[in-house]
């Protein structure tokens, strides 16, 4: 998200929105990965964990890989960003 718009609470509602969508999408489980100079704060205020850390990739930076607690269903989260890849205009 833009910086400019950090802290009005954007990056939350959008999260609940793609939350929202896969759960009605018969998803389970939610994951993200963010570098250090990302957010990967953000995503763990909001209930996320971390399962996985590569240190110096690419240099200098951290990778997080962050997960909601849903159980595994990965053929439903695959479909699902697909539709929102092709319909992100509609969120």
């Amino acid at each position: 998200m833009n910086e400019s718009i950090h802290h009005d609470g954007y990056g939350g509602k959008l999260l609940y929105k793609i939350e929202e969508i896969a759960k009605e999408k018969g998803c389970r489980l939610i994951l993200f990965d963010s570098f250090s100079f990302q957010a990967p704060a953000f995503y763990k205020k909001h209930g996320y964990r971390e399962f996985g850390v590569v240190e110096e990739h690419p240099k200098g930076i951290v990778s997080t890989f962050l997960r909601n607690d849903y159980k595994l269903n990965v053929i439903s989260l695959c479909k699902l960003c697909r539709e929102v890849r092709e319909n992100k205009s509609s969120l």
